[in-house]
Protein backbone atom coordinates (compact mmCIF):
# COMPACT_ATOMS: atom_id res chain seq x y z
CA UNK A 1 0.00 0.00 0.00
CA UNK A 2 1.33 3.40 -1.01
CA UNK A 3 0.52 6.59 0.89
CA UNK A 4 1.38 10.27 0.76
CA UNK A 5 4.00 11.20 3.33
CA UNK A 6 2.27 13.25 6.01
CA UNK A 7 4.35 16.41 6.12
CA UNK A 8 2.94 19.32 8.12
CA UNK A 9 4.43 22.01 5.86
CA UNK A 10 3.08 20.35 2.70
CA UNK A 11 -0.37 19.83 4.23
CA UNK A 12 -0.55 23.51 5.24
CA UNK A 13 0.51 24.54 1.71
CA UNK A 14 -2.27 22.42 0.18
CA UNK A 15 -4.82 23.75 2.69
CA UNK A 16 -3.80 27.34 1.83
CA UNK A 17 -4.04 26.54 -1.89
CA UNK A 18 -7.58 25.17 -1.46
CA UNK A 19 -8.82 28.45 0.05
CA UNK A 20 -6.92 30.64 -2.41
CA UNK A 21 -4.17 31.86 -0.08
CA UNK A 22 -0.59 32.42 -1.24
CA UNK A 23 1.52 29.24 -1.57
CA UNK A 24 4.67 28.00 -3.22
CA UNK A 25 4.15 27.64 -6.98
CA UNK A 26 5.33 24.02 -6.97
CA UNK A 27 4.52 21.58 -4.19
CA UNK A 28 6.23 18.17 -4.21
CA UNK A 29 4.77 15.24 -2.28
CA UNK A 30 6.75 12.16 -1.32
CA UNK A 31 5.38 8.63 -1.24
CA UNK A 32 5.79 6.17 1.63
CA UNK A 33 4.79 2.58 2.25
CA UNK A 34 2.55 1.21 5.04
CA UNK A 35 5.55 1.16 7.41
CA UNK A 36 6.05 4.90 6.74
CA UNK A 37 9.31 4.25 4.85
CA UNK A 38 10.12 6.22 1.66
CA UNK A 39 9.20 4.27 -1.47
CA UNK A 40 12.19 3.39 -3.64
CA UNK A 41 11.66 1.37 -6.79
CA UNK A 42 13.82 -0.67 -9.15
CA UNK A 43 11.79 -0.79 -12.34
CA UNK A 44 12.34 -3.31 -15.11
CA UNK A 45 11.49 -1.31 -18.23
CA UNK A 46 11.67 -1.84 -21.97
CA UNK A 47 12.64 1.09 -24.18
CA UNK A 48 10.19 1.67 -27.01
CA UNK A 49 12.63 3.80 -28.98
CA UNK A 50 15.82 5.85 -28.69
CA UNK A 51 16.37 8.83 -26.40
CA UNK A 52 14.01 11.60 -27.46
CA UNK A 53 15.46 15.13 -27.36
CA UNK A 54 12.62 17.66 -27.36
CA UNK A 55 11.60 21.05 -26.01
CA UNK A 56 11.28 19.69 -22.44
CA UNK A 57 14.66 17.96 -22.48
CA UNK A 58 15.63 14.34 -23.03
CA UNK A 59 13.45 11.34 -22.25
CA UNK A 60 12.91 7.71 -23.19
CA UNK A 61 9.49 6.30 -24.05
CA UNK A 62 9.26 3.09 -21.99
CA UNK A 63 6.94 0.33 -20.89
CA UNK A 64 7.04 -1.72 -17.68
CA UNK A 65 8.36 -5.21 -18.36
CA UNK A 66 6.62 -6.44 -15.19
CA UNK A 67 2.84 -6.11 -14.74
CA UNK A 68 3.14 -5.80 -10.94
CA UNK A 69 5.39 -2.77 -11.31
CA UNK A 70 2.86 -1.22 -13.71
CA UNK A 71 0.16 -1.86 -11.08
CA UNK A 72 2.33 -0.27 -8.36
CA UNK A 73 2.87 2.85 -10.48
CA UNK A 74 -0.85 3.18 -11.25
CA UNK A 75 -1.56 2.86 -7.50
CA UNK A 76 0.73 5.84 -6.90
CA UNK A 77 -0.93 7.78 -9.72
CA UNK A 78 -4.33 7.04 -8.13
CA UNK A 79 -3.17 9.00 -5.05
CA UNK A 80 -3.61 12.13 -7.19
CA UNK A 81 -7.36 11.57 -7.57
CA UNK A 82 -7.72 10.75 -3.88
CA UNK A 83 -5.60 13.54 -2.39
CA UNK A 84 -5.67 16.54 -4.72
CA UNK A 85 -8.23 19.34 -4.41
CA UNK A 86 -11.14 18.99 -6.84
CA UNK A 87 -10.12 22.06 -8.88
CA UNK A 88 -6.86 20.39 -9.91
CA UNK A 89 -6.47 18.92 -13.39
CA UNK A 90 -4.53 15.67 -13.14
CA UNK A 91 -1.99 15.14 -15.92
CA UNK A 92 -1.91 11.44 -16.83
CA UNK A 93 1.46 9.74 -16.27
CA UNK A 94 0.76 6.85 -18.63
CA UNK A 95 -0.09 6.91 -22.32
CA UNK A 96 -1.98 3.65 -22.47
CA UNK A 97 0.55 1.41 -20.68
CA UNK A 98 3.73 3.38 -21.50
CA UNK A 99 5.32 6.59 -20.24
CA UNK A 100 8.16 9.04 -20.88
CA UNK A 101 11.10 8.56 -18.50
CA UNK A 102 12.58 12.05 -18.05
CA UNK A 103 16.37 12.24 -18.11
CA UNK A 104 17.40 15.20 -15.98
CA UNK A 105 20.63 16.94 -17.01
CA UNK A 106 22.87 18.98 -14.73
CA UNK A 107 25.72 20.77 -16.44
CA UNK A 108 27.03 18.40 -19.09
CA UNK A 109 25.97 15.13 -17.39
CA UNK A 110 22.80 13.25 -16.62
CA UNK A 111 21.64 13.64 -13.02
CA UNK A 112 21.21 9.86 -12.83
CA UNK A 113 24.13 7.47 -13.01
CA UNK A 114 24.04 5.51 -16.27
CA UNK A 115 25.65 2.09 -16.78
CA UNK A 116 27.35 2.14 -19.19
CA UNK A 117 28.11 5.86 -19.03
CA UNK A 118 26.35 7.88 -21.72
CA UNK A 119 26.86 11.48 -22.81
CA UNK A 120 23.77 13.72 -23.07
CA UNK A 121 25.42 15.48 -26.03
CA UNK A 122 25.41 12.19 -27.99
CA UNK A 123 22.16 10.40 -27.08
CA UNK A 124 22.28 8.45 -30.36
CA UNK A 125 25.37 6.61 -29.03
CA UNK A 126 23.61 5.52 -25.82
CA UNK A 127 22.69 2.03 -26.99
CA UNK A 128 19.06 2.75 -26.11
CA UNK A 129 16.60 1.76 -28.81
CA UNK A 130 13.32 -0.15 -29.16
CA UNK A 131 13.39 -3.41 -27.22
CA UNK A 132 16.45 -2.61 -25.06
CA UNK A 133 15.92 -3.59 -21.40
CA UNK A 134 16.50 -0.94 -18.73
CA UNK A 135 16.65 -1.23 -14.95
CA UNK A 136 15.77 2.11 -13.38
CA UNK A 137 16.28 2.98 -9.70
CA UNK A 138 13.96 5.80 -8.70
CA UNK A 139 11.82 7.47 -6.06
CA UNK A 140 8.23 8.16 -7.15
CA UNK A 141 6.47 11.34 -6.11
CA UNK A 142 3.64 13.71 -6.94
CA UNK A 143 3.70 17.38 -7.90
CA UNK A 144 1.13 20.18 -7.73
CA UNK A 145 1.49 23.42 -9.68
CA UNK A 146 -0.62 25.94 -7.77
CA UNK A 147 -0.48 28.55 -10.55
CA UNK A 148 -1.77 26.29 -13.35
CA UNK A 149 -3.99 24.07 -11.14
CA UNK A 150 -2.33 20.95 -12.54
CA UNK A 151 -0.85 17.93 -10.79
CA UNK A 152 0.92 14.76 -11.80
CA UNK A 153 3.32 12.00 -10.93
CA UNK A 154 7.10 11.96 -11.43
CA UNK A 155 10.01 9.58 -10.97
CA UNK A 156 13.23 10.95 -9.47
CA UNK A 157 15.71 8.71 -11.29
CA UNK A 158 19.02 7.91 -9.58
CA UNK A 159 20.40 5.11 -11.79
CA UNK A 160 19.74 3.57 -15.21
CA UNK A 161 21.34 0.26 -16.23
CA UNK A 162 21.12 -0.20 -19.98
CA UNK A 163 20.93 -3.75 -21.36
CA UNK A 164 22.50 -5.27 -18.24
CA UNK A 165 25.29 -2.67 -18.25
CA UNK A 166 26.87 -4.04 -21.43
CA UNK A 167 29.00 -1.68 -23.45
CA UNK A 168 28.18 -1.51 -27.15
CA UNK A 169 30.44 -3.66 -29.23
CA UNK A 170 32.09 -1.99 -32.14
CA UNK A 171 32.63 -3.90 -35.37
CA UNK A 172 36.22 -4.33 -36.52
Amino acid sequence: MMLLKQDEKIQSQIAAYEVGDETDEMIYLNIEDAQKMPVKMNLALTALGPIYDGEYGQSIFVKCADTQQYTDLTEIEDLLDINMPKKVEVKPFFREDSFFLKLGIKGSKYKATTVPLIDPKNPEKSGIDAGVPLVVSCDPGLWLNTKTDKAGMFLKVSKIVIDGGKKKRTKK
